[in-house]
């Protein structure tokens, strides 16, 4: 121990944990939360809900108004069409991540291996 520390006897660190820190909440924690608050709000709006309101109409039929459960994705999955749409899928997702990774390949090289003109800004920009 140093000689400006002093020790502290055991009542006082029980005392001491027991102390409840409050912290001050400001503007800028409002805001926070507000903006958070508004981001939340948009993902349940644009994107959750209608979601949610495809998936209740698909256990319908044409008109709406009756319930065929998964009648529906029995149809659907038991037709030749249901394999060509997940070969179609995987087809557009192998060759985006083809794309993507290759474009990633060259941006990494280029900041790491070089000494192009606003290493600085595009190296920010990648993180």
């Amino acid at each position: 121990m140093s000689a400006a520390t002093t020790p502290i006897t055991p009542a006082e660190a029980r005392r001491l944990r027991r102390q409840v820190v409050r912290q001050k909440t400001g503007a800028e924690d409002f805001l926070r939360m507000a903006l958070f608050f508004l981001i939340a709000a948009w993902l349940v709006v644009f994107m959750i809900w209608p979601l949610y309101r495809a998936l209740v109409r698909s256990l319908y039929d044409k008109s709406g108004e009756h319930f065929v459960g998964l009648a529906n994705y029995i149809t659907y999955f038991s037709t030749p069409s249901a394999v060509v749409s997940l070969l179609h899928s995987l087809n557009i997702a192998f060759v985006s991540m083809v794309i993507t990774v290759g474009l990633a390949f060259v941006y990494a090289y280029a900041l790491t291996r070089t000494t192009i003109p606003g290493k600085k800004v595009l190296n920010t920009l990648a993180r």
